[in-house]
Parts: C-alpha cells; sequence; structure tokens
C-alpha cells in the first residue's frame, strides 16, 4: 500500500525549517515492533493493532514516544470492540492511548470544550501543542491553543497565547511553535492567518508569516530519500512512498539572490490507526477550488445548483455565493442514511441586512424534497433556528441570548431519526461557547415521499430585502454520523 508523507517549510530566504512529514493512508493501526538486536533501529511492523474507538471524527494525531495523542471532534471513548453505548467513558476531542497496546491513557482527560484541529510535539518530547476552536480545557480558559506536559499529562499553566478564530495547523522549529487558521489577532496584535510563539512562555513572535506564496520568491528542491527528487515553488508539497519505513528528506531553499541553504530531517511513513468509522460524511474543506466545491474528505463529489462561480473552496472553508432573493445548495449524493446526525461550521463575511439571510443544513433529501435545519440570521443580531420540510416550517424558535455579527462562526446541529413519523431537532450556537445542554427545537412529520434514506446537503438563501448583494456564507467541519 503506498504511503503520502506531506512536507512543509516555515521561514525566510536563508532559514531551513523544520520538514513537517504528515502521513495519510486508510488501514490498520500499526505499532513498532521491538528489534531481535538491540543494535537495531525500531522499524515498521505489519501486524494490527486494535485501538481506542471514539464516536466522533479525528482531525489530527501525534505520536511521542509510546502515547499517540489524538484530537478531533468527539465526546465518548470506547475499547476496541465494544459496541456504541457499551464500556464507553468521556472524552471530549482530545484523548491519549498507547501506541503498543491501543488501550486509552486513563490518565489523560484534559476535557477541552471545542474541536483540536492540529497536534506537534516539542523537539525533547516534554510537551504537546494543541489548536482548534476550543476556548476552554477543563475550568482553565485557553483561547484556541494550549500546551500539555508529555509526563504528567497536565495542562502547561505558564503557556497560553490568544487568538481570535479557529487555529487549522500547527508548526514547530527550534523554540518556536507556528500556527496558522482563520484568526486576524494573535495576543492582542495583528496577524492575518499565521502567527508564532515561543514554545516556553507563549510569547507573541515577530514572524508574521504570509500565506499567499510566502515573503521570499524562493525556489524549493526536494530529496526524498527514496531516491526521487522535486522542485517547486511553493513551500510544501506531497509525496507518495513505495512503502513504510524511516526516510531522510533534504529541503534545499535558494531565494531570487541565489542564496542557499537546506536542512535535512528524518520521516517515518506507516499506516495511522484506522479512523472511525462512524462518520459517512465529513469535509474540513482544506483544498482549493475556485468553481464548484469538489469533493468532500469523506462521501465523494458535491453537486450544486446554478452557476458554478458561485461556489468555491479556500482558506480552509467552503463558500456559496447568493444575490439578494437567490438560494444555493450544494448535495452530497454519495452520503444517504435514515438516521443522519449533522454538524457543520458556518457563518458570512458580510453584515445581514433587510429581511435576513438562512443558512441550512440538509438531513434528508429524497428526489427534490428534503428535511432541514436552518438559522435564519436576522439584520438585529438575533439568531433563529428552524425545522423545515422544504420550503415548510414545522417549528423554529429565536434562541435566547444568542446574537451574530459578520465574521462571527456558528455551530449548527440537526438529528433526522426514524420514519413515520420522523423525528427532527436542532440546535445552534457560537463556535466556542458551551454546546447547549438540550434540543432547542424538535419535531415530527410523516410525510410519504420523506420516510426513506436520503442524502445530505447545505443550503444559503438571502432576502429580497438585502441591501449588500451578493453575500457569501461560509462552511466548514462538515460532519454526518449515524444518529445517537
Amino acid at each position: 500500500m503506498a504511503r503520502l508523507a506531506r512536507a512543509g517549510w516555515v521561514g525566510l530566504a536563508t532559514v531551513v525549517a523544520v520538514v513537517a512529514a504528515v502521513l495519510s493512508a486508510p488501514s490498520v493501526a500499526l505499532a513498532d515492533s521491538a528489534p531481535a538486536d538491540a543494535a537495531t533501529p525500531v522499524t515498521v511492523s505489519a501486524d494490527s493493532l486494535p485501538t481506542t474507538q471514539i464516536n466522533g471524527v479525528v482531525w489530527a494525531q501525534l505520536i511521542v514516544g509510546d502515547t499517540v495523542y489524538v484530537g478531533g471532534e468527539f465526546t465518548r471513548s470506547r475499547p476496541a470492540g465494544s459496541a456504541r453505548g457499551v464500556n464507553e467513558v468521556v472524552r471530549n476531542n482530545l484523548l491519549a492511548y498507547n501506541l503498543t497496546t491501543g488501550k486509552l491513557i486513563t490518565s489523560f482527560n484534559p476535557n477541552v470544550n471545542g474541536a483540536v484541529r492540529a497536534l506537534v510535539a516539542s523537539a525533547d518530547g516534554t510537551r504537546v501543542y494543541a489548536g482548534g476552536g476550543f476556548t476552554k480545557v477543563g475550568s482553565e480558559t485557553r483561547f484556541r491553543l494550549a500546551a500539555f506536559d508529555t509526563g504528567t499529562g497536565a495542562l502547561v499553566s505558564s503557556w497560553k497565547p490568544v487568538v481570535n478564530a479557529q487555529v487549522k495547523a500547527l508548526g514547530i522549529f527550534g523554540n518556536t511553535v507556528y500556527a496558522g487558521g482563520t484568526f486576524t489577532v494573535a495576543s492582542g496584535q495583528s496577524r492575518t492567518m499565521t502567527a508564532s510563539f515561543a514554545t516556553s512562555n507563549g510569547a507573541l513572535g515577530t514572524w508574521t508569516g504570509q500565506p499567499d506564496g510566502g515573503a521570499v520568491n524562493a525556489q524549493y528542491a526536494w530529496a526524498w530519500g527514496d531516491g526521487t527528487t522535486e522542485r517547486a515553488a511553493t513551500a510544501t508539497a506531497t509525496h507518495t512512498y513505495p512503502g513504510a519505513g524511516m526516510y531522510e528528506v533534504v529541503l534545499t531553499v535558494t531565494d531570487t539572490a541565489g542564496a542557499t541553504a537546506s536542512d535535512t530531517q528524518t520521516i517515518v511513513a506507516t499506516d495511522p490507526p484506522a479512523p472511525p468509522i462512524t462518520a459517512f460524511a465529513g469535509d474540513a474543506f482544506g483544498r482549493t477550488i475556485t468553481r464548484g466545491l469538489g469533493s468532500a474528505d469523506i462521501a465523494g463529489p458535491w453537486t450544486t445548483t446554478g452557476s458554478t462561480a458561485n461556489y468555491s473552496v479556500g482558506d480552509g472553508v467552503g463558500k456559496l455565493q447568493a444575490a439578494a432573493g437567490q438560494t444555493v445548495n450544494a448535495y452530497l449524493p454519495g452520503a444517504t442514511s435514515v438516521d443522519t446526525d449533522l454538524t457543520v461550521s458556518m457563518g458570512t463575511q458580510q453584515a445581514v441586512t433587510g429581511g435576513g439571510t438562512y443558512l441550512s443544513a440538509i438531513g434528508r433529501r429524497v428526489e427534490g424534497n428534503d428535511y432541514r435545519a436552518r438559522a435564519k440570521l436576522l439584520a438585529s443580531g438575533a439568531v433563529q433556528v428552524q425545522l423545515m420540510r422544504g420550503a415548510t416550517s414545522l417549528k423554529y424558535l429565536t434562541v435566547p441570548g444568542l446574537s451574530y455579527a459578520a465574521g462571527d462562526q456558528l455551530k449548527l446541529r440537526l438529528q433526522v431519526t426514524g420514519t413515520s413519523p420522523t423525528t427532527l431537532k436542532a440546535m445552534v450556537w457560537k463556535l466556542g461557547d458551551a454546546v447547549p445542554e438540550a434540543w432547542q427545537v424538535s419535531a415530527t412529520d410523516s410525510t410519504a415521499a420523506l420516510q426513506q434514506a436520503g442524502s445530505i446537503g447545505l443550503a444559503f438563501y438571502v432576502s429580497a430585502s438585502a441591501t449588500l448583494s451578493p453575500m457569501t456564507a461560509t462552511f466548514d467541519d462538515l460532519i454526518a454520523e449515524p444518529s445517537h
């Protein structure tokens, strides 16, 4: 089976930074095998390894010694082989398990209140750094960045930088942690999508980085360690290795003045633990597409209505654009179920005017009709959560205490379960706030044409009275799994 490794570069013309390898390939988890000769380095084994299971989606995994740290969006963990709901323990968005045995490490339970999207370790392996959409770790406030002591599992009290929006990527080199995401402010200073922090105390660095092409017009030459080389004009590259193993990767950077510098890193290509099988659709929108939405991470290609110019993917989000009085729709026909629990992050890039805007998550679509939940955003800042059968309202509520402004991110969760009748439930909250303890609206419906499995999708409508037009809605971190 081929293994993918992604290498990344952080730095200026005369600085060669870390080659970061992100390995991905579907398969069973693998563990290190003990060499027969103590002088022989530990190698990769093909023995299958049962690992702890979760009830959501994994966005990042990191191996430090004999420990695997797992970040994502989940609330429960259970031993391998246990059915859903059996032998479960609470683990919110971050856990760790033993690489050799696959068993959950019970002493590590940080209780993170939002998604964990990225993980990196210090060079000496004494700290793990996490980034994502969270605002609390246990009872401690941490605005989307946190560090943990690998020896004790404790939150590092002295490391607490602040960014104002989600972190989606982390890198580390020397005594600096690099962060990338949708933020615009870091520790009170302007930082657009990239920032750096001291590994010791989280102090903001002077590096500002430029995510679109970088600050240096450089050429990057990769020697992948398997006899192949590659030249690129960008600071990241992906390489497919012929098999698992250790590879010495050399990156040489040449700037426009002809100055060069090189760095060598050893990476290990191996199959990660098997991803959770509960999600039947998922999309982190990590690609770049100028027309259309391309293919989701799980469930295949998106289909859209109207002009493909109204749809794009970039900056880590899917974008739907609509003029006043217009509806745009995106569907995942490859994701069908009769019991669906769908969660998605969403927002608008412009202020809401006129009669408001509507952002919808579709939980069951059958031949043009559907069940959906939608968030109606009003010009006053108020937010309504609505349950719909097509254009027919089944239940709605103006959410107490919830307000919205352009640039905010909301989470919308919709559950569509059963047939004759079908039960619909929904809730909406601001990203980073506590998840509501109960469903905000619920309803039942027995429309005959919809009492069967259907696909999922997204929709965006701008009222005809809107004074800002067109408007762009953003969607991110879509997850659909069987209801539970």
